[in-house]
């Protein structure tokens, strides 16, 4: 049992690894793709760093149908 566990561990492992190098050769195609277009690059230091709202204090239009109001 111990070795179908581990097994599965290593499989897991692999996975991960193939997904990591398979999404950064993806963001490297969409880099190109984006100069070849003429597309300014932006870069954010942190990916929440435009979140400066509360998250529950503004209705999501996607749940309620309406446009958010920032009252």
């Amino acid at each position: 049992m111990q070795i179908i566990i581990g097994i599965i561990l290593l499989l897991a492992i692999i996975g991960s690894i193939a997904a990591w190098i398979n999404t950064k050769i993806i963001l490297e195609e969409l880099a190109l793709i984006k100069k070849e277009l003429g597309i300014k690059e932006e870069k954010k230091e942190f990916f929440l760093a435009d979140d400066n709202e509360d998250f529950f204090s503004h209705s999501s239009p996607s749940f309620y149908g309406g446009n958010r109001s920032k009252d």
